[in-house]
């Protein structure tokens, strides 16, 4: 077994990131006991432009009281039965999302306590969650689905551009010529890409922390944002962030783009220096999308419009 590794030096670069898609993610609820979800309550935002906050709180026997004190919130009241079944919580739910105009929910077919929610607008936004107010969470779980996405310029690359490209090859070899190889069968291959961003806003640092991380406001007047590394995100398919990533010719001569045609892109390390100019150091791992032509579904060079519409 071999592998073949080669770098190509492809210099500045604009890099472009995404494809439209609906966020999605599945919301699984858990019954009332005596009450014990009265007033409780989980967030989600909106895929806008300042990724508006609503808050779900549950009213239980028509005994609760809204929660106060969140800052500038949308208040969504979900009315259930004390000693509601986690069915009847998913009933009760779905019904309040799916009336909204940014979101469409369904219930699974699968279990009755699962809900299917889905953004009514392509973009990102904050990931469905439980409230961060420990005496306040419903206790329901929140898996992650797709991230929403509209294509988004990331800015032009800090020097040159890094493309790798890793092809593993199984070599053939018969009894007859002793060690000699007959020949070679390519047995995949794996590519990466590295480059530094000029852009240092807050907005960059956040998108390239939440591929890898998680990002949140919080649940008080402040509503700071958050953005971390921690235990969340383990045992997670990488499938639900990555896109493809674009690496445009600055002379806007498409022949010469450069494709990832599904890549997910992780922040390096980041370096503070009053001697240099702060960039985001950028490398971006490729997977196969099998939604493309077999011929150009890992990396592709040329007009990217030509395989998928933006």
């Amino acid at each position: 077994m071999s592998c073949q590794v080669t770098d190509y030096q492809i210099g500045v670069r604009n890099v472009k990131f995404g494809t439209n898609k609906y966020q999605k993610s599945c919301i699984m609820t858990v019954a009332d006991v005596a009450a014990s979800l009265n007033n409780k309550y989980f967030v989600m935002h909106q895929p806008d432009t300042t990724k508006t906050k609503h808050v779900f709180w549950f009213n239980v026997a028509s005994g609760g009281t809204a929660p106060t004190g969140l800052g500038t919130v949308t208040l969504h009241e979900v009315a259930i039965a004390s000693g509601a079944t986690a069915a009847a919580v998913a009933t009760a739910l779905n019904t309040v999302i799916d009336s909204l105009a940014w979101a469409a929910s369904i219930i699974s077919t699968d279990d009755a306590t699962h809900i299917e929610v889905t953004m009514g607008a392509y973009g990102e936004t904050w990931w469905a969650s439980d409230t961060k107010n420990t005496g306040s969470k419903t206790g329901f779980t929140f898996v992650n689905v797709q991230k929403g996405r509209v294509r988004v310029d990331l800015g032009v690359t800090n020097g040159d551009t890094v493309l790798t490209k890793e092809i593993d090859q199984l070599v053939v070899t018969a009894p007859q010529t002793g060690a000699y190889p007959l020949s070679t069968i390519n047995r995949g291959m794996t590519g990466q890409c590295t480059f530094e961003l000029k852009t240092t806003s807050k907005e960059s640092v956040a998108r390239l922390i939440e591929m890898d991380g998680q990002c949140y406001t919080t649940d008080d007047a402040d509503q700071k944002l958050i953005c971390g590394y921690g235990s969340e995100n383990l045992f997670k398919s990488s499938d639900v962030v990555a896109d493809v990533l674009s690496l445009e010719d600055p002379n806007g001569l498409t022949d010469n783009d450069i494709h990832l045609m599904k890549s997910k892109l992780t922040l390096g390390d980041l370096t503070f220096s009053a001697e240099s100019e702060w960039v985001l150091p950028v490398a971006a791992e490729g997977y196969l999308d099998p939604t493309v032509d077999s011929a150009s579904n890992f990396i592709m060079k040329g007009p990217l419009n030509k395989l998928k519409s933006f």
